[in-house]
């Protein structure tokens, strides 16, 4: 009698460390990310909280109608890092779209940041169709623009222009800042 209660005393116990074991596992990798593990200096080294391969996602902010694709991309704490981003946003009310590609990107969620690397592009406003390319490029939500920065190309086919900085406003201006170039073509 005594070593059958040993016994159950043993299996009790086994079975209570490998409900521990599994318990400590489960938190660990599902804790939420103040309560992982930090490096001795004091960075945190949890990994992001989504992996995306091949990103698609599509909302409606402000009236615009915002399509971003993405190779692949990483969201942690509401900022998505992506790599090699297609974004397509399209403006019901005045016809505009914007069709930018990118090397890489980080936005936010909220759609309030935008930022790119490495940009080749078209925009079509008030029914023109003109290319970009750019070093990078960033879209202001609080006005509407696009800011284009670190060397910036726009042509239609007839006009190119060149500059450091080029801004495109929401309702279709184009500035060129920190100088600028014009080259214009006649067509035959």
């Amino acid at each position: 009698m005594a070593l059958s209660a040993f016994r159950g005393k043993i299996t009790g116990t086994a079975i209570l460390l490998l409900v521990c074991v599994f318990a400590f596992y489960m938190y660990r990798d599902l804790a939420p990310r103040a309560a992982r593990d930090r490096t001795s200096s004091g960075q945190d080294t949890a990994a992001p909280d989504a992996v995306i391969d091949r990103l698609d996602a599509s909302r409606t902010i402000d009236g615009r109608m915002w399509r971003v694709q993405a190779v692949s991309a990483e969201r942690d704490e509401g900022v998505i890092i992506a790599s090699l981003i297609k974004v397509d946003v399209r403006d019901a009310a005045n016809g505009n779209e914007f069709l930018i590609n990118a090397a890489s990107g980080k936005f936010t969620e909220d759609g309030g940041m935008l930022n790119m690397l490495g940009i080749i592009g078209s925009a079509s406003v008030d029914k023109r169709l003109v290319n970009i390319s750019s070093q990078a490029a960033s879209y202001d939500s609080k006005s509407g623009a696009w800011i284009f920065d670190g060397g910036t190309r726009i042509s239609d086919g007839e006009v190119s222009l060149r500059g450091k900085r080029a801004v495109i406003s929401e309702d279709g201006t184009f500035v060129l800042r920190g100088g600028a170039e014009a080259i214009w073509s006649e067509r035959r």
